[in-house]
């Protein structure tokens, strides 16, 4: 389909979404993955899907990569709706490493295991109108079929990730952060030693069903400009935005996309990812792919959004999305649990030895004067599947009563709005804290407490 179509689809709020692609690559003691009956158990039998039908795909692939004829189009009913998605086997030659991104936290041994490994699984499915849902059934698919895997690859992204992260959001019930449905690359160019020319433009949001984005003309705020267009990207998957229509992200923050094919009649297009750039680019389908050239928009002209440079460096500068708010609400109240097992292992074992290196803290919704609540972090002293004791790190902006360094017992209930685990080799969150059991001191006694 051609770009003029595609950008036609996106205007009339019918947009054309590409596919969402991701691979895994199994380890050598998963070896009966490539059997079709396997497959079929393997999603029917995981707690969330209901395997409505399965069949052999029958068009022509015309891949050399193919393995054999495996290539099937599973229907499985996920939350109550029907999710259609393909599940093909290819050669690892197919994968080009040297394009890929690494995530943080894959260790060595984990790529080299996949370098070697001859064959993996690809699924290809369409996101519905619901994008992290859609997202968030994938990666449960790759999980279900493959448990010992050395890598996962969103090929819509470029992008390796561990297997340790994929196990733990797939055995969530909630639905991860919005931000990892795309990633915005970044280019820059030294123009002089005191200035660089930047260049920022995501990937992903297509399958979201919307144009990708990209903010360039700029030397100045890459920090503020980085988060505009991380809000944009977020407004557009919740909200896509036709083209030439303003939209805000942030109070006297306005912004509109043009389509980059008629944007450089604008602005020069010798800058750094002008049309020069996109035509010597090594992935120059990419940068020719429908994208939108974001603009800051005042008394009806457009300009760089580098003048909102100063606005975004105060507080507040952007909207907050009550939908992560409420999101990691929730994340830090199903898995309390691994919370309360790292405090109690550390407690028993080594807090003696390691008090100051080691924090443990919660977010907790207090209630104040006039029938109010505030959200505080509290430093936890003694917790139990009950109740909390600990010590107020911020004082109320409402009560007297609760001041920094207060200590105070309250109920654990649904009050708890996040948490945090400040160890020796970092902090662990809720979405993060798969990696304490991998690289922590306190794993062992985890594994074992478990």
């Amino acid at each position: 389909m051609i770009n003029e179509e595609i950008y036609k689809s996106i205007n009339t709020k019918e947009a054309v979404k590409q596919n969402s692609i991701m691979g895994i690559i199994p380890r050598p003691i998963d070896k009966d993955w490539m059997d079709m009956k396997r497959v079929a158990k393997q999603l029917d039998n995981y707690p969330e899907f209901k395997l409505i039908g399965i069949k052999k795909a029958t068009e022509d692939f015309n891949s050399d990569h193919l393995l054999g004829d495996f290539a099937y189009d599973a229907l499985i009913c996920y939350k109550e709706s029907e999710h259609l998605i393909r599940i093909t086997a290819y050669t690892t030659k197919r994968i080009d490493f040297s394009t890929l991104a690494f995530g943080d936290h894959i260790l060595a041994e984990d790529i080299q295991e996949a370098l070697h490994q001859p064959y993996y699984l690809e699924t290809d499915c369409i996101f519905s109108e619901y994008p992290l849902l859609s997202y968030h059934f994938q990666l449960k698919v790759l999980a279900a079929l493959v448990p010992h895997a050395s890598l996962m690859i969103d090929f819509s992204l470029q992008l390796a990730s561990s297997t340790s992260w994929l196990q733990w959001v797939a055995s969530s019930s909630i639905e991860p952060s919005i931000d990892y449905l795309f990633k915005i690359n970044t280019t820059y160019k030294k123009i002089s030693e005191e200035k660089t020319e930047y260049w920022f433009k995501t990937a992903g949001l297509k399958r979201c069903g919307s144009v990708e984005l990209e903010i360039l003309n700029f030397t100045e705020y890459p920090q503020e400009m980085f988060q505009l267009i991380l809000a944009s990207a977020r407004e557009f998957i919740v909200n896509p935005q036709g083209e030439n229509a303003v939209f805000h992200v942030g109070k006297h923050i306005n912004l509109c996309w043009i389509r980059w094919e008629e944007a450089f009649m604008l602005i020069s297009p010798s800058i750094l990812g002008g049309l020069k750039d996109r035509e010597q680019a090594q992935d120059s389908f990419y940068l020719k792919e429908p994208s939108g050239i974001l603009f800051a928009v005042q008394d009806g002209n457009l300009h760089s959004p580098q003048i909102y440079g100063t606005t975004l460096q105060g507080d507040n500068a952007l909207y907050d999305m009550p939908s992560e708010e409420h999101r990691i609400q929730k994340t830090a109240g199903e898995r309390l649990p691994f919370f309360l097992q790292v405090f109690d292992t550390w407690q028993k074992n080594f807090s003696d030895l390691d008090e100051q290196e080691w924090g443990f803290f919660l977010l907790l919704s207090i209630p104040v004067e006039e029938k109010q609540e505030e959200n505080l972090w509290v430093q936890v002293i003694q917790i139990s599947t009950e109740k909390i004791t600990g010590e107020i790190m911020t004082s109320s902006s409402f009560s007297n009563n609760l001041g920094k360094g207060s200590r105070i017992t309250l109920p654990i209930n649904e009050n708890i709005k996040d948490w945090i685990i400040y160890a020796p080799d970092g902090e662990y969150t809720p979405d993060t804290a798969y990696l304490l059991e991998s690289t922590s001191d306190l794993s062992k006694d985890i594994e074992s407490n478990s």
